[in-house]
Parts: C-alpha cells; sequence; structure tokens
C-alpha cells in the first residue's frame, strides 16, 4: 500500500472476513481524475480457528502486515477429543 501511512489503513473482522481497506488523501486530482489511491481486500476465513483477541496489525514503509495466531489443536471447540479404551 505504498504512499499510505498507518492513519489511511483499516483492518477489521466482518462476519467470516478480514477485511482490510485504505485511502490515501490527496488535496489535488491526478491525471485521471480520482484523488488518491484506494485499497480494498476481503479475505475469508474462519474465525473459530484462530485467536480473534490477539490479532495484529502494522504498517511499515507502505508494506501492512497481519498476524492471524492459530488456536492449538486443544484449545478449539469445534474438535471434541474422544478417550479410546
Amino acid at each position: 500500500m505504498p504512499g499510505l501511512g498507518k492513519e489511511d489503513v483499516k483492518v477489521m473482522i466482518e462476519k467470516n472476513n478480514l477485511v482490510v481497506k485504505g485511502e490515501e488523501k490527496q488535496e489535488e486530482t491526478s491525471y485521471d481524475g480520482e484523488k488518491g489511491r484506494k485499497y480494498c481486500c476481503k479475505i475469508k476465513f474462519e474465525p473459530e480457528l484462530f485467536k480473534i483477541k490477539k490479532i495484529k496489525a502494522e504498517m511499515k514503509d507502505g508494506l501492512l502486515k497481519v498476524v492471524l495466531p492459530m488456536l492449538k489443536e486443544e484449545e478449539r471447540k469445534d474438535i471434541i477429543h474422544i478417550k479410546v479404551d
């Protein structure tokens, strides 16, 4: 996302999607009639496989890094372990 700062980027969870939006603010209109760049990306994922409260996003030199820590198998609620006798 070259040209954007961290204040220009929003990262959110919306239903089962990780949504990344960014918009460059410019005073003057460019040659194609646009006022800055716009970015939007939706990535579908299964929220029950990740530690939602520990998701982190970092913006540095125009590069956005989003870390989604996964739950360990024993932490997942959708897996039921059955004891074998």
